[in-house]
């Protein structure tokens, strides 16, 4: 951090010049084309990245990253040293809009219609770990006459 009466100076460039150059902790720093923010050798950029795999050099603490995983689900995971990583959260692939499962379509069934109800699988961690949809169709509308339903006599 910037030392107590200090003249703080703002710097600006690209990542290869930050990386290159020598740092001082009375420097802002912005990478234009990482869009990064440093003070000093201090990263502040806290933005999500998303990876193929965990990154084991040059995280900042507290740092979110996205793993793409097999079958399209996205992991979650945050680093709180910069060293170690725990997985917060499993995203699976049929999430709309907030609504897990695939019943996006069709929000108001009627009588006799298929609709969707997801099977949910958690994992040991509480997250979500598997949606499978599940068809149901709804009952149609059948009428009655309810003197003969009740076996009643007047």
């Amino acid at each position: 951090m910037p030392q107590a009466g200090s003249i703080v100076e703002f710097k600006y460039g690209n990542q290869a010049a930050y990386d290159t150059c020598v740092k001082n902790n009375n420097v802002l720093y912005f990478c234009s084309d990482s869009r990064r923010f440093f003070v000093g050798s201090e990263e502040y950029t806290r933005t999500v990245k998303q990876y193929t795999k965990l990154p084991i050099e040059n995280i900042s603490p507290n740092t979110l990253c996205v793993i793409s995983g097999e079958n399209d689900l996205k992991e979650l995971y945050v680093t709180y040293d910069g060293i170690d990583w725990d997985l917060l959260s499993i995203l699976p692939p049929k999430v709309y809009n907030g609504i897990i499962g695939d019943n996006s379509s069709n929000l108001e069934p009627k009588f006799g219609e298929n609709i969707h109800i997801p099977k949910i699988k958690f994992g040991e961690k509480g997250y979500i770990e598997e949606v499978e949809d599940q068809e149901v169709k709804l009952p149609t509308i059948q009428y009655i006459d309810i003197e003969e339903a009740l076996d009643f006599k007047v």
